[in-house]
């Protein structure tokens, strides 16, 4: 079985301490497995026993075919009792501070709210927006970049979370987000808003990285499933042929989460999917990328 946590993490097991250095960890024969952190008084493990795992909150399981995967994800938690951001317009007192956790607390002259932030962050700013007939506020994690917008017309009612670089408000909801992936794609997204919900009118999707071609095959695989999994256009890295069935990608590789270089076969890529079977929390199926003249001709699993 493989270890993942976050670096500088300590690895407690039966019969020895480990340093994390972020990278996947071998541990063989163990009954337990205890992760702490230096910046946090939390602690998170895993008992291995039959075969079954008992694991803390954050722990997730990845089977991998060839092995298992335990990964340790870093609770939340703040150490001191702090108001990070605070505002107040038109009869809406807004405070955004911590516990052991982040919240945001909302009072209207029609309601109060206390909603949790699930997010470790330091830096927020707050907005009041007059938006189609609506009273909406904006609270944005900066670091995170995260946008959460409350209808406070009324009822204080959470009406949206976003991913967003940055955002504007105009006849739309325009959001802007971009992703660490290869092409480096960017997003542009335009909701409209009516009745508590915000609803997608369009969608534009383009990438940075001009030089497609000459990308390693290697770089091509994991380019060409990211950008099937935020339906971007493809066209640039498979061929002609391959292209003319882009519209069946999505059913045969179904709802896959994230793509990754094999770990084990440098000429395969994984594909990491949510697994219906409550021993794993997710799996790795491996896939085959055939290329012709440097674009990708065809793929597909392997048993």
């Amino acid at each position: 079985m493989y270890i993942s946590c976050e670096a500088n993490s300590l690895i407690t097991t039966n019969n020895q301490h480990l340093i994390s250095d972020g990278n996947n960890i071998k541990l063989e024969n163990k009954t337990f497995v205890t992760v702490s952190y230096c910046d946090s008084p939390l602690t998170q493990t895993a008992i291995l026993k039959d075969g079954n795992i008992l694991k803390s909150d954050g722990v997730y399981l990845i089977d991998l075919k060839v092995d298992k995967l335990l990964c340790f994800f870093k609770p939340i938690y703040y150490q001191n009792n702090t108001i990070l951001a605070k505002t107040s317009r038109n009869g809406c007192e807004v405070s955004i501070f911590t516990t052991d956790k982040l919240y945001a607390y909302i009072k209207t002259d029609f309601d109060v709210g206390l909603f949790n932030l699930p997010y470790f962050e330091q830096s927020i700013t707050l907005d009041f927006v007059e938006f189609r007939k609506a009273k909406l506020l904006t609270v944005y994690l900066v670091n995170n970049k995260k946008l959460f917008v409350y209808d406070v017309t009324n009822k204080v009612t959470n009406v949206g979370v976003f991913n967003a670089d940055s955002f504007s408000f105009s006849e739309v909801l325009t959001v802007n987000e971009s992703f660490c992936d290869t092409l480096k794609h960017k997003r542009t997204t335009d909701y409209v808003y009516s009745n508590f919900c915000f609803t997608k009118r369009s969608e534009r999707l383009a990438y940075a990285e001009t030089d497609v071609f000459l990308l390693s095959d290697s770089k091509k695989r994991i380019a060409f499933f990211e950008s099937v999994l935020l339906s971007g256009d493809v066209k640039g890295l498979v061929t002609e042929s391959l292209y003319q069935n882009k519209d069946k990608f999505n059913a045969y590789l179904n709802d896959f989460l994230t793509v990754s270089p094999c770990h084990f076969d440098n000429t395969l890529t994984a594909l990491l999917y949510k697994s219906p079977d409550t021993g794993c929390d997710f799996y790795a199926k491996y896939i085959k990328v055939d290329f012709e003249n440097g674009l990708i001709k065809n793929f597909g699993f392997i048993d």
